[in-house]
Parts: structure tokens; sequence; C-alpha cells
């Protein structure tokens, strides 16, 4: 499964109406510069999840640009994709270099939602990058990693569930 994001040089381009007004050999100019540019600075994640418990409902995916938008919930990328016990892949095309976080979790009852039980613990699998801590959310410093060019990271869920 690919997930495409949408190209920021090519939709600030436009919005300053850079490519509208330009005569045509500028604005093929422009156009093959942009994709130069976005070749050599996107590139692709892949987020493999294992310890899916069961084929029942679906893993969610969500890639994180930085610490306050992972701290707000605010994902640059998400993705649901079927369970499967062995093992999950998504991939996020057009990511540029720099630091990411992932979460996910199995959303075994496929209510689109991260279940809690009636102390507020977690009810169903999940996992972010770097580390799985069993009793809390990593921290933004413990889930992070740099990413630099086509990459896998690989998240292993634990935690209850079916």
């Amino acid at each position: 499964m690919h997930v495409v994001l949408k190209s920021a040089l090519a939709a600030g381009l436009a919005a300053a109406g850079v490519i509208a007004f330009t005569p045509a050999p500028a604005i093929h100019a422009a156009a093959l510069l942009t994709e130069r540019t976005e070749t050599a600075l996107q590139s692709e994640l892949r987020v493999r999840v294992t310890g899916v418990a069961s084929h029942e409902g679906q893993v969610w995916i969500g890639v994180y640009a930085d610490e306050a938008s992972y701290a707000a919930g605010d994902e640059i990328a998400q993705t649901m994709t079927p369970a499967d016990p062995a093992g999950v892949t998504a991939a996020f095309d057009g990511l540029a270099p720099g630091r990411y976080a992932v979460i996910t979790f199995h959303d075994a009852n496929a209510n689109n939602d991260f279940d809690r039980n009636f102390l507020g613990m977690p009810s169903e699998r999940f996992g972010f990058s770097n580390l799985s801590p069993r009793m809390r959310r990593a921290r933004w410093e413990e889930a992070a990693f740099d990413h630099q060019g086509d990459q896998t990271v690989t998240v292993e869920l634990v935690g209850p569930g079916r």
C-alpha cells in the first residue's frame, strides 16, 4: 500500500502564481526543475508492523514530522491496512529528508479508534518507531528517527488485544 504526500514545492509555486503567469518555455523549465528537486529530496518510507495479534480489523499507521505535531496527534500521513498476524507493510512516498516518528495500533474491532479500558489503559496493541514502551506513550525524542533516503522502519506492536 502506498500513500503519496502532496508536494510542498509544487504547491508553493502554484500558490505564488509562478507557474500560472510564466511564459511557456519557463513553465517547462520550472516544471523540470521542480521534478528534479523533488526526486533528489523526496524518498519512500516503508513501515513494517509486526506483532499483529489476529486477522481481525485493521492496522492504523501514522507518520509525524516534528515534536509539536506528534504531541498534538497531527500526522502528516496515515493509512489503514487489513490486519495480518504475519505483519503488514505500508509505504509513504514523497518524504523529504528529516526527523520523523511513527505511531501504529491494531484496531481489532475496526471502530477507527484506539480503545482503552475503564482505567485508561490500552485495550488494543500499539507501537512506536524505535521502541515499545508498555505503560505509556513514547516521547518524541524516543520515537524520532532520521530519514535520509528510502528506508524501512519496523514497529513491533505490544500490549493486550486479540
